[in-house]
Order: C-alpha cells, then sequence, then structure tokens
C-alpha cells in the first residue's frame, strides 16, 4: 500500500469514527470472549491409520574428560521422516502400541551431508517389549543401530497417564489464558516413559524438579481446520540420570495445534528442547569423568 492510499484510508476510517453516534463511544470495552473446553488427549482407534512427518535439528557442544584431561567438541545433525502409521492395538488411553510404519522418507543429515537411511520404503512393525518399543522390518532385514536409536526418539513409549491429566485446566479458559501444569502428574507420566516405575532400571521423577504452565495462545487455522492454540513451557530441573553426578536442567517449549473437534487426533507441533549438563559420570571401576555439555533440539511433527 503506497502512501496516497494509506492516507486515504485513514480518512475514510476517521470519517466513519466520527459519524458513529455517541453512544457507541460509551458501551465500554467489547465483551469478553467466551471460554472455551479444550481436551489435549486425542485417542487413537484400532485400525485408524495417519501421515506423520517429522523433522528434528539438533546441536551440541560440550567437553569431557578425567581430571584436567578433557576435550571439546561440537555436533550437528538433523533429520527427517515421514510415513504413514496404521494403528494395531492401543492402551487404555488411546496411546498406539502396536503399529505398522511405512517410511516413505528418512533422511539424516551430519557434516551438511544428507543421507537416505536405509528403512527408507520399508514397512516397519512397532510393538511394545518389556517397556520398550521393539522395531522391526516386516521384509525380515536388520534395521541399523543409529536408525533404531532415530525411531526411538519419534516413537515415544507410552505413558498410559491422560494428558489432560496435567497439562489441562479443569475448567474452560478463554484466549489469552495461563495455568499451572500438576506436577505430580506430569512427573509421573515422564517416569514411566523413561521406566521409572517400580522395579524399573530408572529412578522416577521428582516433582519437586518438575515446573511449568500452559497458554492457550488464541484460535488460529490450519488450512481450513479451525484449531486452539497451546503454548506449554516446562522445567525439569536435575533430571535423574543413572551414575550421574552434578547439576543439569532442561527446558521445553511447545506450541501447539489442536483441532477444535475433540474427536480429530490431528495435531501440528512445534518444539524447542534446550538442556544443560555439569558433573561427573561415574563408571562401575569408580573411574570420574568430567562432562560438561549444552544441547538444543528442535522438532516439527505433524499428524493428520
Amino acid at each position: 500500500m503506497n502512501r496516497s492510499v494509506r492516507l486515504i484510508a485513514a480518512r475514510i476510517v476517521w470519517a466513519m469514527a466520527l459519524a458513529m453516534p455517541a453512544a457507541l463511544w460509551c458501551q465500554g470495552p467489547a465483551p469478553e470472549a467466551a471460554p472455551y473446553a479444550i481436551q489435549f488427549n486425542r485417542p487413537q482407534s484400532k485400525g485408524s491409520s495417519y501421515r506423520l512427518a517429522l523433522e528434528m535439528k539438533v546441536h551440541s557442544e560440550g567437553s569431557m574428560g578425567i581430571g584436567e584431561d578433557s576435550q571439546g567438541g561440537s555436533q550437528e545433525m538433523a533429520a527427517a521422516l515421514a510415513g504413514t502409521v496404521r494403528v494395531i492395538d492401543v492402551n487404555a488411553v488411546g496411546d498406539p502400541i502396536m503399529m505398522i510404519f511405512h517410511v516413505d522418507k528418512a533422511d539424516l543429515t551430519q557434516d551438511k551431508k544428507a543421507t537416505a537411511l536405509k528403512i527408507t520404503g520399508a514397512d516397519l512393525g512397532i510393538s511394545l517389549f518389556q517397556g520398550q518399543f521393539r522395531f522391526v522390518r516386516r521384509d525380515g532385514q536388520a534395521i541399523p543401530k543409529e536408525e533404531i536409536e532415530l525411531l526411538s526418539r519419534v516413537f515415544q513409549v507410552p505413558t498410559g497417564v491422560n494428558p489432560d491429566d496435567y497439562l489441562g485446566a479443569g475448567r474452560a479458559v478463554r484466549p489469552g489464558e495461563t495455568w499451572k501444569i500438576n506436577s505430580a502428574v506430569m512427573a509421573k507420566a515422564l517416569s514411566r516413559g523413561g521406566q521409572g516405575e517400580e522395579g524399573s532400571k530408572e529412578k522416577g521423577m521428582d516433582p519437586a524438579n518438575l515446573d511449568g504452565t500452559v497458554t492457550f495462545v488464541g484460535l488460529e487455522p490450519w488450512g481450513d481446520i479451525p484449531c486452539f492454540h497451546l503454548r506449554t513451557a516446562v522445567t525439569i530441573k536435575n533430571p535423574a540420570i543413572p551414575h550421574f553426578i552434578g547439576e543439569g536442567s532442561t527446558q521445553i517449549v511447545s506450541d501447539q495445534l489442536l483441532p477444535r473437534d475433540a474427536a480429530s487426533a490431528k495435531s501440528k507441533e512445534s518444539t524447542r528442547i534446550e538442556s544443560r549438563l555439569r558433573g561427573k559420570f561415574i563408571s562401575e571401576d569408580g573411574k570420574k569423568l568430567n562432562v560438561t555439555s549444552h544441547s538444543t533440539v528442535t522438532v516439527e511433527t505433524t499428524i493428520e
């Protein structure tokens, strides 16, 4: 818009304002927007299918060594994964626990060189086994260890905990509202995802080390789908890490679009995870490995 057009538009708006009845100027602010009931849990069902697309970027830097003999460095890595997931079975809250994943795209970029992974084009069976997801190719071929590690980042072990119990406000909320997460229930969910239950190899998370908020940013379209825009910000201090003594923290900020239709399992999410660690890892023979690290992970995920 050029300057003359802007001036004409401004004069029109000013003239319309002068023409308004005085009573309209005295009505006060517009009425507050109606509250919305937001449902975070969007359960999948047996036999359903969805398209999954994910892009992840990782930057890490740090040092490690014994005593004063430490070496440092940095690393950049990116991954892209896309395909179709068919749900075979779900748990009580609708999290898939058995799936078939047809991989359309699986790329890994390291040292600025992109490589197509061997799982590209494959059908993968994904099933829960002894608290972890197990990945097998349906054609019987082996999956390289580094590709299993990538798949494990994408397909997180289900917690069995309803996210509404720790992310929900427990009431209808208006755009712009912020509320606290339920740290006790979220710690329980994260501990289950990390095998931190009674009798497991890892300790559960202490709710005192977990804090966060959820903000209903507002209503936002995703193409032609009316959505809730929700922002979750969580801080985790001193996470329980086996054989580690020291301090650490992780900040997670996630922006998510959830369809207003609570029956829809679609979602679009952008997440940034920043972690810092300083301390020592103790080996089985008692050696202390000094470690400092700082990593940033960004993940863009679409389910539709």
